[in-house]
């Protein structure tokens, strides 16, 4: 098909997919679908989908049914799986499937055989398009896992996720998908450029908080046999007894970049009962200083919001209006602690609580798209059947993450992350970096530093 263009005089251009006979279920996924492919940055302006029983006059009609005998009384045709779109428990056998377009690959989501290697024969597409999507942006996976295995965190392990098992991870096969179905429509995509959206979650803002947790830090060492560790921190600790040294997690004047015009956000913890939380009061002066810096260099303020919240209301409910409460502004954002996220549990709880806008769901040990796209879009309601009131970007790169792939791939981060950058070509990428990686004890501070400009450079290079 020629390829169609829009104008800013051409507002009525649709796109209608034509679905009958769906249950109530089949259709609210489909309707989730249809309005995450109609708020995508790709999709052409002045373009709109749209969904329908009986085929229109006018616009693209696009067939969505069983079989392909009718395929011809469409302008395209996705044949329906049958499904995500109807389960509402565990799908054994899934397998991810490869089919070209011109001179791209382009993976499905099937339980069934794979019988054509093309994406498109004639005007039928050869997978189920929508219920691929649905299965990725919904987390349909992590909503129901089986008997998959779990990692220390109770969540289900990388490993397990289908993206990660078919090595697929560092490609974002949703974005690929929602290009490939407005250029095949003859609606040449969006021309995007590249975005970062620079986070900074604050799980600690000293090394040596007290007396207390510093020996705690340094029994730790001893007994995990990381003595040249402990001599680093040894000697950063006695270099700030004699105030030779800052303390070596006080890195925010430097990572907050005030003339970054790229979206930032700053997580702070106000709460914590566990051994590994509760490293700073919220309402000390020090983490008052450090609130007040990033509201000057223009960061939102969002929730860090502690490990035991993802099930518990009344913990996330407490420690939202303590740093509500503390910052004079309606806190709306949060990025759960260790990413810490329960299917649908923290998704209830966050909606209860008035929380509009995750940044959780990223991978903890790897770098990559774990939801199968960079951009922001709303979640998915399983107990409600509905889409949710929560927004996500997708966490992309991650320090720490980035560190756990390096050493398991035994290869230096920043040939890790040139890597990575290289295959995304335009687009966003949510960023997280913790004012705890520049210490030379467990991290390579100027290795660190030239992380930060890859990043840079990438967002600023032309494609």
């Amino acid at each position: 098909m020629s390829s169609r263009t829009l104008s800013n005089h051409d507002a009525a251009a649709t796109i209608t997919i034509i679905a009958s006979h769906l249950s109530s279920r089949e259709q609210a996924r489909l309707d989730y679908v249809s309005r995450f492919l109609d708020n995508h940055p790709l999709k052409p302006e002045n373009l709109s989908l749209d969904i329908r029983n009986v085929k229109q006059a006018e616009g693209v009609q696009i067939g969505y049914g069983k079989g392909h005998s009718n395929a011809a009384n469409f302008d395209f045709f996705v044949p329906q799986q049958e499904v995500f779109f109807q389960a509402d428990a565990p799908i054994a056998g899934l397998q991810i499937y490869s089919y070209k377009h011109v001179t791209e690959n382009y993976y499905s989501v099937q339980r069934k055989t794979q019988i054509n290697q093309e994406l498109l024969i004639k005007n039928v597409f050869q997978f189920d398009l929508f219920e691929t999507i649905f299965f990725h942006i919904s987390r349909f996976e992590e909503h129901y896992p089986g008997e998959r295995r779990t990692d220390r965190w109770d969540m289900l392990c990388a490993e397990e996720h289908l993206l990660v098992h078919h090595k697929l991870h560092q490609i974002p096969v949703v974005d690929q998908l929602v290009e490939v179905f407005f250029r095949v429509l003859g609606y040449p995509p969006n021309a995007l450029s590249r975005q970062l959206i620079w986070t900074h979650d604050v799980d600690a803002l000293r090394l040596f908080p007290n007396g207390l947790k510093t020996l705690r830090g340094f029994i730790r060492r001893i007994l995990r046999r990381e003595f040249s560790a402990f001599y680093r921190m040894f000697t950063r600790w006695l270099g700030q007894v004699i105030n030779y040294s800052v303390d070596p997690y006080d890195t925010f004047e430097q990572l907050l970049d005030a003339a970054e015009d790229s979206p930032k956000c700053m997580f702070l913890m106000s709460g914590g009962a566990l051994p590994l939380e509760g490293y700073y009061d919220i309402d000390s002066r020090e983490a008052l200083n450090l609130i007040h810096l990033a509201a000057s260099r223009g960061y939102t303020i969002g929730l860090h919001p502690s490990y035991l919240t993802w099930k518990r209301e009344d913990l996330m409910r407490k420690e939202k209006d303590r740093l509500s409460e503390l910052t004079d502004t309606a806190i709306r954002t949060s990025r759960q602690h260790y990413l810490h996220f329960a299917f649908p549990d923290t998704l209830t709880v966050l909606e209860a609580c008035g929380i509009t806008h995750d940044f959780s769901l990223g991978y903890q040990d790897r770098i990559g798209f774990r939801c199968g796209t960079a951009y922001t879009y709303a979640l998915y309601s399983f107990p409600d059947e509905r889409e949710s009131m929560v927004v996500e970007t997708p966490l992309i790169i991650m320090d720490k993450a980035l560190r756990d792939e390096a050493k398991r791939t035994r290869v230096s981060m920043t040939t890790l992350l040139n890597n990575f950058l290289d295959r995304q070509q335009t687009g966003q990428l949510c960023i997280n970096v913790h004012n705890s990686s520049f210490d030379d004890i467990d991290w390579n501070s100027s290795e660190m530093r030239s992380i930060l400009e890859q990043l840079h450079s990438w967002k600023e290079s032309i494609c």
